[in-house]
């Protein structure tokens, strides 16, 4: 029955096959197109000026930002299947199987979004079969689980009610309503059950529907087909919008408001379609992706791997790195979603949460019981950068580690190129010197005109009066800690004698919002930003460093562009 059911799912999903290859039928049923003006870019889209009116360009900021040639075919992260199976079938939570998947590629960028990545191997496509068959036997055997896929009020004639689930879970499942061919397979998928099955009832024929379902190209991937053989720039349908919606701002399926606005043709419509996307912002699904967006800019998922000596780290146990990282879970979470937040607050807020372990790293009271509660810190920690989860995961398991501090800040924070180092470079053992950085220092000399002593080492060395841990230390070896340094960045070099006082001026640089925005655009859009993305990353981060605008307001303005919302599809014209 497998080889059966792997054929018909092949036919029902037009040519992933049980090896899964991809052929997809470039028609969109749902065309809803857009006039084009002039055959480069679309007249009804948002510019950036809308949603930022009192905050004035300047330089390439000012020029128009154009649709770059993308990806129309997007595996899912399995992060986003997760949320998509458990949205799709209407789970309480999602299934976890993804864990046993052949795992996604390491990404060659800072997140783990980009198509370009997302292949399905055929061990990856096994993966899926054996997880669509265990999802679809566990809902059609549950009357509850399948009564809430079905609706209310499901017709009681047995080909209706088979064609209603066919039409009602397909939609969700595809993202766009189905055609009527489309349909019409799937109800002959479902009639099958009585061949199939001793027992061909209907949650069996439900069983048959929800493996191929889960098992499609148009659920395992974001597909954008609808096209213009005529036009250079095409404007994605109503239904890719509400997609590429969902998948960016909540890692999941559209729900049924923005299926029904996107049938509606209100995400044509720049004001509905801003209104739309508050109330995604405001969701709690989009914390999902600002948790996603800062943990993978911060390596949380090195967080695990952390390990400190215990004869001079004593309370650091097994469990102090997961309570690193839901500090910062809820710090991020209450400044961007609790306060409205912007970039300059995430990285100089003096506040953060803490239970009895980690306020005895802060060196403020603990709270009472075993509970994270909120806590004013002092001058010297001002945002995420000095957080004991970052400084932690970036210490080694005695001394802080000012190059990959060093390094994180260059190319995390401040979008900085650092080359690779000499060939053969390795710190060797038994350097001298009084301090943590003196031994840096002596160690890094041979790479020192090339990488270290002007961009490496400066911005670790900020970092250095807070120990491997995130304490904070006034002495090293003896020594006063000495964490001054000057770093060229933004076209200018800055100084500084403190980590905060280097905080504080990355926070109120062009840089420092600049390398925030394309951070976001890059996690946003699944891509490298192109020349074209140039002007709408720099009005972002002007409106950022300028009026403070919210971080959500700096996602609003970029998935309301046209370089979000078009695509080029690279014809000459």
């Amino acid at each position: 029955m497998r080889v059966l059911l792997c054929l018909v799912a092949a036919a029902l999903v037009a040519g992933m096959g049980c090896r899964g290859k991809v052929g997809i039928d470039t028609t969109d049923p749902a065309n809803n197109d857009t006039t084009i003006n002039n055959g480069t870019v679309l007249n009804n889209e948002i510019l950036p000026d809308d949603v930022f009116p009192d905050v004035a360009c300047e330089g390439i900021a000012c020029d128009p930002a154009l649709p770059s040639v993308s990806a129309r075919v997007t595996r899912l992260t399995h992060h986003q299947w997760e949320n998509a199976v458990r949205d799709l079938l209407r789970l309480p939570d999602r299934p976890g199987l993804s864990a046993s998947f052949l795992p996604d590629p390491l990404s060659t960028s800072r997140f783990d979004r980009f198509a370009s990545q997302m292949e399905v191997t055929p061990d990856l496509w096994e993966d899926y079969r054996e997880a669509a068959e265990s999802l679809a036997e566990q809902v059609s055997g549950d009357p509850a689980a399948l009564a809430r896929l079905e609706g209310a009020n499901p017709p009681t004639d047995a080909s209706e009610r088979i064609r209603a689930f066919a039409t009602t879970v397909g939609r969700r499942a595809y993202r766009r309503p189905l055609t009527t061919e489309e349909v019409d397979t799937y109800v002959a998928v479902m009639d099958r059950a009585q061949e199939l099955f001793d027992d061909g009832s209907f949650p069996r024929a439900a069983e048959l529907a929800l493996r191929a379902f889960l098992q499609s190209p148009h659920f395992l991937y974001r597909l954008e087909t609808h096209d213009d053989a005529a036009a250079r720039v095409v404007a994605l349908s109503p239904y890719e919008r509400a997609s590429k919606l969902s998948f960016a701002l909540w890692n999941t399926i559209p729900d049924d408001t923005l299926l029904a606005a996107a049938a509606d043709g209100e995400l044509s419509d720049p004001a509905l379609l801003v209104g739309h996307v508050r109330r995604m912002l405001d969701d709690d699904r989009a914390r999902d992706v600002i948790t996603d967006f800062h943990a993978q800019l911060l390596d949380f998922e090195h967080f695990s791997d952390m390990s400190k000596a215990p004869e001079r780290f004593p309370d650091f146990t097994a469990e102090t790195p997961a309570k690193m990282q839901r500090e910062l879970e809820m710090f991020i979470d209450d400044v961007l979603f609790e306060t409205d937040g912007t970039y300059r607050q995430l990285m100089t807020a003096q506040h953060s949460f803490v239970d009895d372990e980690l306020a005895a790293i802060y060196g403020v009271g603990a709270p009472d019981g075993a509970t994270f509660a909120r806590v004013t810190l002092d001058a010297t920690r001002p945002g995420v950068l000095t957080r004991s989860g970052f400084l932690a995961v970036n210490g080694t398991a005695y001394d802080p580690n000012p190059i990959h501090r060093g390094v994180f800040v260059d190319r995390q924070i401040l979008c900085l190129t650092v080359p690779a180092p000499p060939d053969n470079f390795s710190i060797p053992d038994g350097i001298e010197g009084a301090t943590n950085r003196e031994r840096i220092q002596n160690a890094t000399g041979a790479c020192g005109g090339a990488c270290h002593t002007p961009l490496i080492n400066p911005p670790g060395f900020a970092f250095e009066n807070y120990d491997a841990v995130g304490a904070w230390r006034d002495q090293d070896g003896g020594v006063t800690v000495d964490a001054s340094g000057t770093l060229s960045f933004g076209g200018e070099d800055h100084s500084w004698t403190t980590g905060a006082e280097l905080i504080g001026l990355i926070a109120e640089s062009d840089a420092g919002h600049t390398c925030y925005a394309r951070n976001w655009f890059e996690y946003i859009n699944g891509r490298a930003p192109t020349a074209g993305d140039e002007p709408l990353i720099a009005r972002v981060a002007q409106a950022s460093q300028r009026a403070d605008v919210s971080v959500k307001d700096m996602l609003l303005a970029m998935v309301t562009s046209a370089v979000f919302l078009q695509r080029d599809t690279g014809r000459t014209q």
